[in-house]
């Protein structure tokens, strides 16, 4: 009896051990059948938004550069002048534009946030306007903000209607694009014009008040 009720256990014990491995494959099934439905899922995911992308582009061709601008297309566009060879990137609230002047420098120019960063490639110096700043700024010294600034002109040259009459005159050649790149430069050293024009104010105003108070 005890020879059999040993045998018994022992035979429990095998039965349990492939129970509880024909339960472990089963668990390792549907772990790997949950894994393949998720990445199909996320493999769907990417289709849709290459197929989105796709038809934003197809769009963006079809109804001109203004609109595909507000509609947050990235376009990039080509120009060839007398000053230089100029590509610009832009979606309607970004613009990028990298180019070679006639006498070969390097130059860059970044138009983000209402503010204007351009700098030079090799020398990692630049210049930046805050187009607020610059306003405000005409205002406390009276002057008619209508009347801008050269540089703070630039922050309407890039506007959807302006980018497609330039386009429609032959003066751009643009195409949708996925490469541009709208980030600010952290290894450039930029003055901040609007603050300089400010400080040599102050420094101007000090220096005439020096004056009256010498002639008392």
């Amino acid at each position: 009896m005890k020879t059999i009720f040993k045998g018994g256990i022992f035979i429990s014990l095998i039965v349990a051990t492939i129970a509880l491995a024909g339960c472990g494959a089963k668990t390792n099934q549907l772990k790997n059948a949950k894994e393949n439905i998720n990445a199909k899922i996320e493999n769907g995911k990417e289709l849709v938004e290459t197929g989105k992308k796709m038809a934003d582009e197809k769009q963006g061709l079809m109804g001109g550069l203004k609109d595909a601008m507000k509609r947050g297309v990235t376009m990039k566009c080509v120009a060839d002048s007398a000053d230089g060879h100029w590509v610009t990137y832009t979606n309607g609230k970004n613009t990028r534009t990298d180019g070679t002047t006639v006498d070969g420098h390097e130059m860059a120019m970044l138009a983000k946030d209402k503010t204007m960063y351009t700098w030079d490639k090799k020398t990692k110096k630049g210049q930046k306007i805050d187009k607020k700043c610059m306003e405000d700024f005409q205002k406390s010294m009276g002057i008619d903000t209508s009347a801008a600034m050269k540089e703070e002109e630039n922050f309407d040259d890039f506007t959807p209607e302006k980018m497609e009459v330039k386009e429609k005159e032959g003066k751009l050649k643009c195409t949708p694009s996925t490469k541009a790149n709208f980030s600010v430069p952290g290894d450039v050293e930029f003055t901040d014009q609007c603050a300089l024009l400010k400080n040599q104010m102050s420094g101007l105003k000090d220096q005439m008040e020096k004056m009256k108070n010498m002639q008392k």
